[in-house]
């Protein structure tokens, strides 16, 4: 060995060397800038060089990824609440009126396993938890492509998005990128929808689920093969998708093409980032049932759609940036969970704290309602989040990276807090919760009081 390391090399031998590794390298760009400009002309050896030049970035997400989907800390940002863990108090007086459940969705930093309980109010008593086997329910599920994981579904690394309980009990769950399950009352799959879907989960009239999905290979020409072609998919309860268009499609069609492809002469797999669909119940002046609100975070985009003439009524970019979660206040007006994200040095930061951003149809203007308030209570999750307004008029606000959840009085003052910790130093991420109703919540209640989960 010790000959054949230190043999004496002939000078020709080495240039040879040399340019015949200049002559591979400049193939290899040629193939990969064909590819990554859209053609075809290397067929399967343009999909192997991508990978190849990609090899690095996919070992950085699946780093990061793992990290960010259990501690709540998130692009560089240091953990905060050490030590603070579960519900806390801080106003007796605002928390009185509270009524309702909070359908908790958390990450366990103890058991490694993530969580989804019903939390009554004002007591924030469990009065139902949904125990998820995610390797068992999704053992015979393809992984995704764009999932954190590459081959099997992990409790470990699980996250249950924005978990949505039926009327009758069941649970609809799902991770980023993952098929959708339903589950009954004690954790048993029922119903499946195989695909990839991600973010928010809403209930819209005449009961179906609507989801952000997402279209593989995609039909949008001269993209590569990573392209996110993000979706709005709507499923009856028993799994069968009755509606699924393509986000990027819809906004060709709608003459928005400037909205989708960006000018700064780099290109984006992930261009919108579809993260909420939210459907309108009743009609009004400026919308009907059946349309919906649509969120995408990389354009600071928020649209509405009408799905039965596959056109876009309106659409605004900003003041909101990064923002998450969109929902309908009345007849006139939408609010926005502004995250106030910005990049301007090596990674995203939050331009002082969120806030909840009200669009007014009718006049025209924006409001933005709380900013005073979430940087009173210090409330700036980069990525995720979401509110929703409970029935006495307090806010529901999940800071999803920093593993926290408070709720604010009408007034914006804290009533309470909760901390998804582990009593130690760690805190973990939510998995984006919601709020119940009161009303809907008793009937929720009494349907799972129905099935004995000891009995399987």
């Amino acid at each position: 060995m010790e000959k054949l390391l230190f043999k004496k090399i002939e000078a020709w031998v080495l240039v040879l060397v040399f340019l015949g590794f200049g002559l591979v390298l400049i193939g290899f760009g040629t193939v990969l800038r064909n590819h990554m400009n859209g053609h075809d002309k290397y067929g399967a050896l343009g999909e192997l060089a991508f990978g190849i030049a990609n090899l690095p970035s996919n070992a950085r997400d699946v780093f990061q990824s793992i990290n960010h989907d259990r501690m709540s800390t998130i692009w560089g940002e240091a953990p905060r609440f050490h030590g603070q863990d579960g519900w806390v108090v801080r106003d007796e007086n605002l928390v009185s009126d509270l009524t309702g459940y909070i359908l908790l969705s958390r990450y366990d930093g103890v058991s490694r396993h993530h969580r989804v309980e019903l939390v009554a109010l004002p007591e924030f008593e469990i009065v139902h938890e949904w125990p998820i086997d995610a390797e068992l329910v999704f053992a015979d599920q393809e992984v995704h492509p764009f999932h954190d994981q590459s081959e099997a579904i992990d409790n470990e690394i699980f996250r249950s998005i924005h978990p949505l309980v039926l009327p009758n009990g069941a649970l609809i769950v799902k991770d980023h990128y993952t098929s959708l399950l339903q589950i009954d009352q004690c954790g048993q799959r029922t119903a499946f929808t195989t695909g990839g879907f991600h973010h928010s989960t809403e209930l819209g009239p005449k009961g179906l689920v609507w989801v952000p999905g997402t279209r593989l290979p995609t039909e949008i020409a001269r993209v590569r093969s990573d392209f996110r072609d993000d979706t709005i998919v709507a499923l009856n309860q028993e799994g069968e998708v009755v509606l699924e268009r393509s986000v990027p499609n819809i906004l060709l069609k709608n003459g928005l093409g400037h909205l989708l492809f960006s000018m700064s002469g780099s290109y984006d797999p992930d261009p919108l980032h579809l993260n909420d669909i939210q459907p309108v119940y009743e009609s009004g002046p400026h919308w009907k049932e059946g349309d919906l609100f649509l969120s995408m975070r990389h354009k600071s985009l928020v649209l509405l759609y009408r799905p039965s003439t596959d056109e876009v009524l309106w659409y605004k970019t900003g003041p909101w940036r990064f923002q998450h979660d969109v929902d309908i206040l009345d007849e006139n007006r939408i609010a926005i969970y502004d995250n106030s994200t910005i990049n301007i040095r090596a990674l995203p930061q939050v331009d002082g704290a969120n806030s909840i951003m009200i669009f007014d149809f009718e006049k025209g203007v924006v409001e933005d309602l709380l900013r005073k308030d979430f940087e009173r209570a210090e409330i700036r999750t980069i990525s995720e989040g979401l509110f929703d307004r409970m029935d006495d008029g307090s806010w529901m606000v999940e800071e999803e990276n920093f593993g926290r959840l408070v709720i604010l009085s009408p007034t914006g003052e804290i009533a309470a807090e909760y901390f998804n910790g582990d009593g130690g130093l760690n805190t973990y991420r939510m998995g984006w919760s919601r709020y119940v109703s009161e009303s809907d919540g008793v009937r929720i209640v009494i349907e799972l009081a129905k099935k004995d989960c000891l009995q399987h």
